[in-house]
């Protein structure tokens, strides 16, 4: 059978010993749905023998009783130039540290023969290799060829599919969206939920154990553990694709789990019946739904708006005010305590407790169109791209771009490494001090995308930085010693020019389009992700956790710009 299918969430199971991705999204008539694909692990080393490493492996992973797929010979480009790899081919994901540990002690720095210079892209993320090694735009239509599979999910479908193909769709099926809060209270030093509320589509819900008289939208109950048990079913009972909250990875799901441990009660949300799990996303736990996307606002405004933001606040009420000219109802925390202690005014918390929910949700209806299109941008899932900072989201678009182009990905720095990084400094850009006075006749040059032309006119980029071909005639820069090739382009360079071609054709598309209709936002919101991306590209070089470090490229950027 053939299925249009729109990709909403990703994640890896073990069924009999064989890995299998899972695919969790949509039909193109609203049904939801999971597709399951076959998929092997691997990742690469570089010998310095290609024949004797080859044999060296083998018997290692066999003295150890380590089993694998397989091993092959390839040519991959590591740093611009073409290189003998040998792919590891894994059973398990699991399985990629424990055969890397065993060959990395054939290394002669690690006391080994030396047939084993490195070993690379080992930890990349099982999942996020299978979208990037299928092509797949991140929140995305595909075609699905496959045959039915019965399961016990909580999907109206699902697949075990042969075949996987990108289709070229801009829209964005109708997806049900559920907005979450909740209010806590100190009861002798536990934190304690005393309000729940959801805000969806002709939905609204307030859940409270607090007695008072409410109207039919506010379900009272007789305890916590009631409460948290309603919770729970009303999340299984609206059944939503995407779960929204602010601040919901720091608070709102950090605390509804504590509390259901403590009061014995299953937080099961996914749609494979599974107990809400928390995965660490940079320095925060996120909780990961099977099936359901979990997007935290906040955690998207923080990392990817607030410089654009007037408000340097980054509360509901103030981002709210900005985004949506609307804001939460005023209650200050003394009335609140007053209103849980003596029972009075609760319905004036219900309302302000549904209130949160309610600017959530309209929050994001305004901003996941945003995020969807970074996703197709960068090539992974909205729930990993929500909670990306710019350097995550230009190294994983980096990461997409070398493995279309058959270059190795390179591998994380060590914390000795970072450490060391981060003591090296340059002179940044030109800043010119004001002269203090009434100024007149003001003109404002506004240089386009400055650093990201830059690097693209004089091919910056650390496989081509001081070339032997170009020793007496490559891209001088100003005041440093180094110079760029003139002969070969690099694969920064190339990579930008294609983002920055990207937004010229869209920006000339939209001036024929109408700003009310679907084409111009989708359109419009893609702009704006190659924009961020392209312009984020710069600092990701002087960062000293990047894979594409290269302090000498980014000095070399404002040397230019200077």
């Amino acid at each position: 059978m053939k299925l249009k299918f729109f990709l909403l969430d990703t994640d890896y199971i073990i069924e009999k010993g064989i890995s299998k991705i899972r695919l969790w999204g949509k039909s193109a008539d609203g049904k939801n749905g999971v597709v399951f694909f076959d998929s092997d692990p691997y990742f690469y080393v570089l010998p310095s023998d290609i024949k004797r490493a080859k044999s060296e492996i083998e018997r290692a992973l066999e003295k150890k009783k380590l089993r694998i797929k397989g091993i092959e010979e390839v040519e991959k480009k590591l740093s611009g130039e073409l290189r003998g790899f040998l792919k590891i081919t894994c059973l398990l994901p699991q399985d990629t540290q424990k055969v890397r540990d065993v060959i990395k002690v054939l290394e002669k720095e690690r006391g080994g023969t030396g047939s084993v210079i490195d070993e690379y892209e080992y930890a990349i993320n099982f999942y996020r290799r299978f979208l990037i090694d299928k092509r797949i735009d991140g929140n995305c239509w595909l075609e699905i060829e496959g045959e039915k599979k019965d399961t016990d999910y909580r999907v109206d479908f699902a697949i075990n599919a042969r075949k996987i193909n990108v289709l070229e769709d801009i829209s964005i099926p109708e997806l049900k969206l559920l907005a979450f809060d909740i209010e806590t209270f100190e009861i002798a030093g536990k934190k304690r939920i005393v309000m729940a509320s959801f805000y969806g589509r002709d939905f609204k819900r307030v859940i409270t154990d607090q007695k008072a008289s409410y109207p039919d939208w506010v379900d009272l109950v007789k305890d916590e553990r009631e409460l948290l048990q309603g919770i729970v079913k009303t999340f299984q009972g609206y059944n939503p694709d995407i779960i929204v909250t602010y601040y919901g990875d720091s608070f709102d799901f950090q605390v509804l789990n504590e509390r259901c441990q403590a009061n014995k009660v299953k937080l099961i949300i996914s749609r494979d019946r599974s107990e809400t799990r928390f995965t660490r996303r940079a320095r925060i736990s996120s909780a990961r739904l099977k099936g359901i996307v979990h997007i935290d606002i906040f955690n998207f405004i923080s990392n990817i708006l607030s410089p654009g933001l007037q408000t340097e606040v980054l509360t509901l009420d103030a981002v709210s005010s900005e985004l949506l000219g609307d804001r939460k109802i005023e209650v200050d925390y003394q009335e609140m305590l007053e209103a849980w202690r003596k029972g009075k005014n609760l319905l004036k918390l219900a309302e302000y407790c549904l209130k949160d929910a309610e600017l959530t949700y309209r929050l994001a209806e305004l901003l996941l169109p945003q995020s969807f299109e970074i996703s197709k941008t960068v090539g992974q899932i909205c729930f990993d791209v929500s909670r990306m900072t710019y350097g995550q989201l230009v190294e994983w678009h980096l990461s997409r771009e070398a493995n279309k182009r058959g270059e190795i990905i390179p591998n994380q720095p060590k914390y000795a490494e970072i450490l060391k990084r981060k003591k090296a400094t340059y002179v940044g850009g030109f800043v010119k001090e004001p002269t203090a006075g009434i100024h007149e006749n003001i003109s404002v040059l506004d240089f386009r995308s400055l650093y990201p032309s830059l690097i693209v006119s004089f091919n910056i980029s650390p496989e081509t930085l001081n070339c032997d071909c170009c020793r007496g005639d490559g891209y001088r820069v100003p005041g440093l010693n180094y110079w760029f090739c003139q002969r070969r382009q690099g694969f920064i360079p190339s990579v930008i020019k294609g983002l920055i071609e990207k937004r010229g054709e869209i920006k000339r598309r939209l001036k024929e389009l109408k700003k009310s209709s679907l084409e111009y936002k989708v359109f419009n919101n893609r702009q704006y992700a190659l924009k961020i991306i392209a312009n984020a590209t710069y600092g990701y070089f002087g960062f000293a956790g990047s894979k594409w470090y290269s302090k000498e490229c980014a000095e070399s950027c404002t040397a230019f710009g200077r």
